[in-house]
């Protein structure tokens, strides 16, 4: 799979029509709203003792926090047989007990992407000279300034196949304009010592256009517990490795395009590849 170039308009284009998608459902279109899948509890101070002791009391067990300040606690019914009535009579005790500040149910919300459409004519070919040779002046002053600072400093152009088409780089919108990534390129700029996550449906990490630049540190999997992003294979999650390979995609090794910082690391959190909640 090669990520799709025109999904940097997600991040740097204008867009020219947002569709209005509904992106957070708890219901589905049939009004089937799931049950509780736990609760979250907030003691008024932090006492790990008095949380299991209260858990224990109203038949349930603590699974986790939510937040590093010690108060608030996931919390589960222990027994799988209760009605929907004894678990809603739990919650009212839970509310009405002196040490509890907060009880809320928690239930799997589905968090739709956002896409959008454009017209092909909205952006025109590349024309003339690149903004480059337009600013070689300028470009020659600053490295003059910078000279004793050792960067790494690209031969352009790539010879990614897919470089030539990245509009953003080569002239390519309307007015025959881009980013003017390229001179901040030969000035040494192209994202060392700098992780960026991805927050969507998770990206493929092993991708040959990311493995290399992948940063497991900057990433987690909230859909599936895990410190793995990688996304489902089922044909409807790639916003997130476009994303990613818009942002930190590999240059010069001959496969597909290249990222706006491609010396930068990348990492992703998956949590638009199925329901989440809080936990």
């Amino acid at each position: 799979m090669c990520w799709h170039l025109a999904g940097i308009l997600v991040l740097f284009g204008s867009l020219q029509k947002i569709l209005a998608i509904e992106h957070d459902s708890i219901c589905t279109e049939d009004d089937i709203c799931p049950e509780p899948t736990h609760t979250v509890m907030r003691l008024r101070e932090k006492n790990e003792k008095k949380a299991h002791l209260i858990a224990k009391q109203h038949g349930l067990e603590i699974q986790g926090k939510p937040f590093l300040d010690g108060t608030y606690y996931f919390v589960v019914h222990v027994s799988k047989e209760r009605s929907r009535r004894q678990k809603r009579e739990v919650i009212s005790k839970l509310q009405e007990h002196p040490d509890i500040l907060l009880v809320e149910e928690q239930r799997p919300r589905v968090r739709r992407k956002r896409d959008f459409v454009y017209a092909d004519t909205v952006y025109g070919r590349a024309v003339g000279p690149t903004n480059v040779l337009k600013h070689a002046g300028s470009i020659a002053t600053a490295e003059r300034r910078i000279n004793s600072i050792q960067r790494d400093v690209p031969v352009l152009p790539f010879p990614d196949p897919l470089y030539k088409e990245q509009w953003y780089f080569n002239n390519g919108a309307q007015g025959g304009f881009d980013m003017n990534v390229q001179a901040a390129w030969l000035l040494g700029y192209a994202g060392r010592n700098v992780s960026v996550s991805i927050l969507d449906d998770g990206i493929q990490r092993d991708h040959p256009d990311l493995a290399a630049n992948y940063d497991p540190l900057a990433s987690t999997d909230i859909n599936g517990h895990d410190d793995d992003p990688t996304p489902q294979d089922d044909g409807d999650n790639k916003h997130g490795t476009r994303c990613a390979g818009e942002v930190a995609s590999v240059a010069g090794n001959v496969y597909c395009g290249v990222g706006v910082a491609f010396h930068a690391k990348i990492g992703g959190v998956r949590m638009l590849d199925g329901p989440v909640s809080d936990r």
